[in-house]
């Protein structure tokens, strides 16, 4: 990368340490620390919301199934709909009615204190796992940008990038708190869009003349690229004979699977959910849910985009009457990290770098975050009567920040030298292993909300069974199921053992 690349990078990170230092928390109270006071703007939470869900994993790995495949991952917003609706007319009021700092909080009410506790933990270690991948991702892409001669043969140096993206991290979370997380998530959203649309109008000039906008939609139709519905029931591949179910993205696995997921993410998940107890009261935290789904519509078209005009470049350039670019590499994950380095002009380099950078730390920081404060407020303080004041929970807010920063680094290490299946989308990589924590969460949510039964012990049964259904499915049936199916199949296990348990004597509010 050239010296003004460098630059470009020096000025986000320059604007970055702006925004953390006047985003700091007028007072040092815990509801300052974790939810902003709540009152932040349901425009910000929203975009923050956003740019939180569209992490690295969304920057390299969307263009990577733009290249390789057609629009049908776009079609997984109507599970993203569904869910949000779910959450925004039956979650939030639950939250905000019952005024939980945490959404495990409200299973301590509805099931007791143990399933609480039970649930945070399921959270913690699903999202060491996840966000551990996400790292993982993020600290092989800069790697590859910044030392693309190492990057094949240097695990440790993927490492090293893992470690120090989390140090930033954890420095902007014990400074700000929430409060800096939402203000530098809108920022860094601002970028890596910026960043996507800078790359898509290079590519268009880098296609010959010949390839007007009219040329290269027939292309990309003409090889089926612009299919958005996979509306099939059974129609097995022709090299493997994988049937209908090993699709990720049919109709049917976007409405039943996609749907649980996105619920998942929005409803149960801690790093997401949290968005929406930061704002003043439950009409706004739903408003900002839903804006934000409604955002990442177009953000993530926009990817997909990067992805089919990296294709015509690469695929179809001599088709459109231009000559073949340079050799590309094997393996599709590296083929937008590619693009940057050999063909964005100088400047242009460092602010696609520099997007990528931002996604990375405005969903780190938000994980750090949300991971303190589950094992503040569910896992210690139920069980610790030294935790009493504003300034104890603080205190052991930000060493949960540095302990969770451990764990995700130590995690994405363990990811560079195990992971060698290039056969597996980045996307489906990052959405199928939350698939863990997320698969029990949802069953036993749906039982606390729907139902009147349930308790302790059935919770946490069923939490243990969303762990062991996933790992049988991914272990022995995973040419069978997609990640989606085995979410569907999951949750109905895991709501089914909840439901079994006798009614506890819940909290008259929840």
């Amino acid at each position: 990368m050239h010296w003004i690349d460098y630059l470009v990078l020096a000025g986000y990170v320059s604007i970055l340490g702006i925004i953390v230092w006047k985003s700091r928390p007028a007072t040092e109270s815990s509801d300052d620390y974790f939810l902003a006071g709540r009152n932040i703007p349901w425009w910000a939470a929203a975009l923050s919301f956003m740019a939180t869900a569209l992490s690295a994993a969304t920057f390299v790995g969307v263009p990577q199934l733009g290249y390789t495949g057609n629009l049908t991952y776009l079609a997984a917003n109507i599970g993203a709909f569904i869910a949000i609706a779910l959450v925004a007319f039956l979650f939030v009021p639950a939250f905000y009615r019952t005024r939980v700092r945490t959404v495990y909080e409200y299973l301590g009410l509805r099931f007791g204190s143990p399933a609480a506790t039970a649930a945070s933990i399921t959270f913690l270690l699903g999202r060491i796992l996840a966000s551990g991948v996400r790292l993982y991702i993020a600290a092989a892409a800069l790697t590859f940008l910044f030392a693309p001669n190492a990057y094949a043969h240097d695990p440790t140096l993927q490492c090293l990038t893992a470690v120090l993206l989390v140090l930033t991290a954890i420095v902007a979370v014990s400074f700000g708190g929430m409060r800096c997380v939402i203000w530098t998530d809108v920022c860094q959203a601002g970028i890596f869009i910026i960043a996507a649309l800078a790359s898509i109008v290079t590519i268009y000039y880098l296609l010959p003349e010949e390839a007007s906008i009219s040329n290269m939609v027939t292309t990309l139709e003409s090889h089926d690229k612009l299919t958005i519905f996979d509306t099939s029931f059974w129609a097995p591949d022709e090299n493997t004979g994988a049937g209908f179910f090993a699709e990720p993205f049919t109709l049917l696995a976007i409405i039943c699977g996609m749907t649980l997921i996105n619920m998942g993410a929005y409803g149960t998940d801690q790093d997401l959910a949290q968005r929406l107890l930061t704002c003043s009261d439950q009409r706004a935290g739903s408003r900002s849910a839903i804006a934000a789904v409604i955002i990442a519509i177009p953000v993530t078209f926009l990817f997909i985009c990067v992805g089919f005009m990296l294709w015509l470049y690469y695929q179809q350039s001599p088709a459109l009457g231009g000559s073949t670019p340079e050799a590309i590499p094997a393996d599709s994950k590296d083929i937008y990290l590619f693009f940057i380095l050999n063909s964005l002009p100088s400047g242009l380099s460092g602010l696609t770098a520099a997007g990528l950078l931002a996604a990375t730390v405005s969903s780190l920081t938000s994980e750090l975050n949300a991971m303190s404060s589950t094992f503040v407020t569910d896992c210690f303080k139920p069980w610790s009567k030294s935790v009493n004041t504003d300034t104890h929970e603080i205190r052991l807010g930000r060493y949960g920040v540095v302990l969770s920063g451990l764990c995700l680094a130590g995690f994405a290490s363990y990811c560079v030298y195990t992971h060698s299946d290039e056969d597996v989308s980045i996307i489906s990589l990052a959405l199928g292993i939350m698939t863990f924590a997320y698969s029990g969460l949802v069953g036993i949510f749906l039982c606390a909300l729907l139902s009147k039964r349930g308790n302790s012990l059935s919770a946490i049964c069923a939490l243990l069974v969303g762990f062991i259904s996933i790992w049988t499915m991914k272990e022995y049936y995973a040419e069978t199921f997609s990640f989606t199916w085995q979410m569907f199949i999951a949750v109905g296990l895991c709501f089914l053992v909840c439901f079994a348990g006798t009614p506890y004597k819940a909290n008259k509010d929840a």
